[in-house]
């Protein structure tokens, strides 16, 4: 065995000793190095022979200068990790280069470990062979990650390796593409997470792509090296996995700001903030997000300026909304106080800003409203009005009426809220909006019993009660026929009070026959 592959041999079974499901990819701790650097499990030839003031991690480059060194002098057809590995460690024997007899029982195919266990009296019933097919199929999996982290490793690609290994290694919390997750009879994935495991060709794919990435960047290949780094971060994202999607997009971000692609590095941090969005680390995405729409406009890139406004108002109204769901009202105004000055960015812009201004206008005018500032609740929703008009959409166009309506009902314009809510009824019927029509109808009519117009009242709950039902809703049923029915009573109550006190005889007749007290 060479001294490259010694090292590599050593510093893949130290790394295999300390990894673990917890273990951030791609980062190796400083004090675990130190401890293999310094004589501690897997000490190899090549930590032997550094100097005492190089046990750190300065002294890990040393060793991996002369790696490098040792692989670039090597032939061409000795670049590929010893193939003979022991299942139990994913190592190579001590012994040298032939497989031991562990090694090869794992490789054999179930035909002859059929056979092999007939002749040495072991496996002798169904469920010791199934046994040992499941122990060969493992030993198989192991090898394989071993051999193409060492390959990695003995091409010189030591950071291209750490991240491959830590990557393999770990424990997956989400699927990746083509995998599915083992589940037990309650659909619930094995052991809390399953062991991540890739198929052959995601592996040949990763190994070459992340090598080419480390290669393309020693060689100041910038803008390849961002590329490949970026199209493993989006093989991990397809897949749902966003941590280590997150990973390789810092990667690429490093690689665009060492060699000064602005705009690929604008891209880089609007990339990981949709990873943290996506994990549901909002203060990190909006960290990264605004990060990136600052260099955007500084450097005048239009479309990224466009992307990073659009993804901030999306996460500061997830935020906002949060904070109404916990009662902290005023916190959600500011939230949606600062996503509408981010849209009002895409607005500027131009081209598909509109509608998410408008949009942006109606969540703070409702936030506004909750908060008693009537005033500005209206001006923002008039603002929303004139953005629904504009784009002709008609369903916003019917929600900025009926919060208008809101407004002025709330300052006491009676008068205008019924204007409005006629709107909202005339529009929302165009569009066949029945929810809008059921709320306009409902809401004109408690107006028009509040002005004392009882028939008119009478006839929009009754059409509300019948859009009740053509919703289907039975809670909403219920409620407009009592509605109904207290608007009907209120409309009979001053003739009733009439004859009670003026006509004993009419009241006795109304008692006993239900004759018409108006007649």
């Amino acid at each position: 065995m060479t001294s490259t592959e010694s090292t590599v041999t050593s510093l893949y079974r130290f790394l295999a000793e300390h990894s673990g499901k917890n273990k951030p990819t791609g980062t190796l701790p400083a004090a675990a190095l130190s401890h293999f650097l310094n004589g501690g499990a897997g000490k190899s030839a090549a930590g032997s022979r550094l100097e005492a003031d190089e046990r750190d991690e300065s002294a890990v480059v040393a060793m991996i200068r002369r790696i490098r060194s040792e692989a670039s002098n090597r032939s061409a057809g000795v670049t590929n990790a010893p193939q003979s590995i022991s299942p139990a460690t994913g190592m190579p024997p001590k012994g040298g280069g032939g497989e031991s007899t562990q090694t090869q029982a794992a490789a054999a195919s179930p035909g002859e470990k059929d056979k092999n266990a007939q002749q040495t009296g072991q496996g002798a019933g169904g469920q010791g062979q199934e046994k040992e097919r499941e122990q060969g199929a493992a030993a198989t999996s192991q090898v394989d990650k071993a051999a193409f982290c060492r390959e990695l490793l003995v091409s010189g690609c030591v950071e291209s390796f750490i991240d491959l290994f830590f990557i393999l290694h770990r424990k997956a919390a989400s699927a990746v593409p083509g995998q599915q997750s083992s589940k037990d009879s309650r659909g619930e994935v094995a052991g809390g997470e399953e062991e991540l495991s890739l198929p052959e060709d995601a592996l040949v794919f990763l190994r070459d792509t992340l090598e080419a990435a480390e290669t393309e960047r020693r060689h100041q290949a910038f803008k390849a090296s961002y590329d490949n780094y970026n199209s493993v971060a989006e093989y991990f994202e397809r897949g749902g996995d966003m941590r280590a999607s997150q990973h390789f997009h810092e990667r690429a971000m490093a690689v665009a700001n060492q060699g000064k692609l602005l705009e690929d590095l604008v891209k880089a941090q609007m990339d990981i903030g949709e990873c943290a969005k996506q994990e549901g680390n909002l203060d990190s995405a909006v960290s990264y997000f605004e990060n990136a729409l600052q260099m955007a406009k500084d450097h005048n890139f239009p479309p990224q300026q466009r992307r990073g406004a659009t993804e901030l108002v999306k996460v500061y109204t997830t935020l906002a909304q949060q904070h109404e769901r916990n009662g902290t009202l005023q916190e959600a105004a500011e939230m949606y106080e600062t996503a509408l000055a981010r849209a009002k960015v895409v607005n500027n812009l131009g081209i598909g800003g509109f509608e998410l201004y408008g949009e942006a206008c109606y969540n703070l005018g409702r936030a506004r409203f909750k908060l008693g500032q009537y005033e500005e609740a209206l001006e923002l929703q008039s603002q929303f009005l004139d953005h629904s008009r504009t784009d002709n959409d008609r369903k916003a166009e019917s929600a900025a009426y009926a919060a208008l309506a809101q407004a002025h009902q709330a300052l006491g314009h009676t008068q205008e809220a019924i204007g409005m809510l006629e709107h909202v009824l005339s529009v929302a019927h165009e569009a066949n909006e029945l929810q809008a029509q059921s709320e306009a109808c409902l809401s004109l009519g408690l107006l028009y019993g509040e002005r004392g117009d009882y028939e008119k009242a009478i006839e929009l709950l009754e059409q509300h009660f019948d859009l009740a039902r053509q919703i289907g809703d039975l809670e909403l049923v219920d409620a407009a026929r009592v509605m109904l029915g207290m608007a009907r009573g209120r409309g009979k109550m001053d003739i009733f009070v009439d004859v009670l006190n003026t006509n004993l005889r009419k009241l006795l007749a109304w008692k006993s026959k239900r004759a018409p007290l108006g007649s």
